[in-house]
């Protein structure tokens, strides 16, 4: 019976709330986020994507430049695509225990400061490139996303 109401309940309600995120899957910062992320998405609303899976990518509006510089979250719902400050003030307002978080990232939208710690913080994440180790040593040319 409770399953049944679970189901029902959302199907009706929640299913307009579903989010589809794009993920840099050479960014160990990204990784780990993402894992905890996952962790307290209790409705599983979210769907966790990584870019770098050139499968994964079929909307061709997704610029993979972009994508390199900012986490994007697709709207299912309405295919609406947003990136950086706003793509995690989507995720915030789907994740309950980060709900405390949205106000803030709206105010610092508004003050014009959420994108720029953003990028701040995105441009010093390091990029381990996936199958380019050998015996446990990564060979890589650009460790920091900016550079």
């Amino acid at each position: 019976m409770v399953a049944y109401l679970y189901k029902r309940f959302f199907k009706r309600h929640l299913q307009n709330y579903k989010l589809i995120v794009f993920y840099d899957g050479w960014c160990v910062l990204c990784l780990t986020t993402v894992s905890n992320l996952q962790r307290l998405d209790w409705f599983g609303l979210i769907t966790y994507v990584d870019f770098r899976d050139n499968s994964n990518i079929k909307n061709e509006s997704l610029n993979l430049n972009e994508l390199e510089k900012r986490m994007h979250s697709l709207k299912v719902k309405n295919s609406k695509i947003q990136n950086g400050v706003d793509s995690f003030t989507e995720l915030t307002k789907r994740i309950i225990p980060l709900w405390f978080l949205t106000p803030i990232l709206y105010l610092s939208k508004w003050l014009g400061i959420g994108n720029v710690i953003y990028d701040f913080i995105a441009k010093r994440r390091n990029l381990v490139p996936v199958n380019k180790c050998i015996n446990n040593v990564c060979l890589r040319e650009d460790t920091k996303v900016g550079d």
